[in-house]
């Protein structure tokens, strides 16, 4: 009895098998096109250079329009979000994503603007270049090397975040006389 109950079992067991290899092909990803967005590239520092401060970042653009902050959004047209070690809002949101759950940005009409985004190092830029005057260096006594990242994002003309890419360079700052 044991037996046929094991062979029973088994039987069960391998059905259930071939049925899920047989459904496996409908959990497939069809109609996604996965496609690099190269419209920016940096011009300077290269990846992992050695720079001093302050840093001026410079980048490249083709196909977006820059045209600043405007009610008027446009495919392909806006200005750029810059991001100094962090990461950007996810994509479809606008800046004032990083507000929505301060409470005293809630209370202030004139809650975020430019400077309560500079505190939390996130900027608005209309040009293709972005100075770092200062970054807080390491902790005092710290003998590592000090690597920072500075990640551009492209955003419509209401600050809203175009897409999932986010372009980024790691730099490494060098402290002291040159």
């Amino acid at each position: 009895m044991t037996a046929l109950r094991g062979r029973r079992a088994a039987r069960i067991a391998a059905l259930a098998v071939v049925a899920s290899a047989l459904t496996l092909p409908a959990c497939a990803v069809n109609g996604l096109a996965f496609k690099q967005d190269t419209r920016l590239s940096f011009a300077y520092p290269d990846q992992r250079d050695k720079v001093r401060l302050p840093l001026t970042v410079r980048w490249s653009v083709r196909e977006f329009e820059v045209t600043g902050p405007t009610p008027n959004v446009r495919p392909g047209a806006g200005y750029f979000a810059v991001f100094v070690d962090r990461s950007p809002q996810p994509p479809g949101k606008t800046l004032g994503w990083f507000a929505r759950n301060d409470r005293s940005c809630q209370r202030d009409p004139t809650c975020p603007d430019d400077q309560y985004f500079a505190e939390r190092n996130v900027y608005a830029v209309n040009a293709n270049e972005f100075t770092i005057e200062y970054l807080r260096p390491p902790n005092l006594g710290s003998k590592i090397r000090e690597f920072h990242e500075i990640t551009v994002a492209l955003v419509d003309g209401e600050g809203r975040r175009l897409g999932e890419t986010a372009y980024t360079v790691e730099f490494q700052v060098l402290r002291g006389r040159p």
